[in-house]
């Protein structure tokens, strides 16, 4: 048994009613797990657990005409959908792990146009886990659209929100998770599990990412390690995570390891316009490969 996280992603109104889009920069991801693609219009019907309830769900490329939406518009959408028999114990499972949420988002619509996205504050946001893990093969019941996933389990699990993981920890300690960098002894006993769970977690995003870049360094595109026929590859929090709380890809880069120690050393401004870190003494260090991280572009 293995698994193999796909993404996280931020709980709303849609995640808790219909169904939620997979990113195209994670699809390859979830494709190379799953042994092949969907083609477009083409549907299958997915084992979905949902904080350890097992559900049924739909994973679906949805199809769309640039006739009627438009060049920009992607022609393929990649989406977990709550349909069939499960569809409403599949809503009620995630609005009871949610709950709290859940109850905001709804005050905020009664508050609000109907079609009008919800804002909400940060400290009320959540996120999930959503990854995939490879059991023993199962038959797929008669009637189904399994078409060859029998063997895989699609998992949701919620993100423990962490209070005070800043004073408990140093950033390097949670990266190396090393009981005796821990700076706050006193922690209570349940937030330290917490941050031994979420670092688990954050982890296995960290593999995928050492995957994606076939264990080279993004900043100087090298794989010094192969020769060696190990793996010294290191992942780094852009916002790091001790302040932030955010394990999202989107706030990870893989580095060789010094560079990952320069850039704690020193502590760098990173820009994410064009990629890179700039230094006190005005160096700058360039990402030089990139297959994850959106470019922000300047507001007009």
């Amino acid at each position: 048994m293995s698994e193999t996280i796909i993404m996280t992603k931020e709980v709303d109104w849609s995640t808790l009613h219909h169904g939620f889009n997979i990113p195209v920069k994670f699809q390859e991801s979830l494709y190379n797990v799953m042994g092949r693609r969907l083609r477009p219009g083409e549907k299958a019907t997915i084992r979905l657990n949902i904080q350890g309830k097992e559900l049924e769900a739909s994973l679906q490329n949805s199809d769309f005409s640039r006739d009627k939406f438009g060049e920009i518009h992607p022609t393929e959408i990649l989406r977990v959908m709550y349909t069939g028999d499960s569809k409403l114990d599949v809503i009620s499972a995630l609005q009871g792990t949610f709950y709290d949420l859940y109850q905001t988002l709804v005050q905020s619509k009664g508050q609000t146009q109907a079609k009008r996205q919800v804002k909400i504050g940060e400290d009320q946001k959540r996120q999930f886990v959503f990854s995939v893990v490879k059991t023993d093969d199962r038959e797929g019941q008669e009637g189904q659209e399994n078409l060859g996933l029998e063997n895989l389990e699609f998992k949701i699990v919620a993100v423990e929100k962490l209070q005070d993981v800043g004073r408990i920890t140093t950033e390097e300690a949670f990266e190396s998770l090393n009981p005796n960098l821990l700076t706050y002894p006193n922690a209570p006993v349940d937030e330290l599990l917490k941050i031994v769970s979420v670092r688990n977690i954050d982890r296995l995003v960290c593999d995928s990412l050492k995957k994606l870049y076939d264990y080279r360094c993004q900043i100087t595109g090298q794989r010094v390690d192969e020769r060696f026929g190990t793996d010294v590859l290191e992942a780094h929090h852009i916002d790091y995570f001790v302040d932030s709380h955010n394990f999202d890809a989107s706030n990870i880069i893989v580095l060789c390891p010094n560079f990952h120690r320069i850039i704690h050393q020193y502590n760098p401004e990173f820009n994410r316009k064009d990629l890179e870190f700039v230094f006190a003494n005005g160096v700058h260090e360039r990402i030089t490969l990139n297959r994850h991280i959106n470019i922000k572009k300047p507001q007009k």
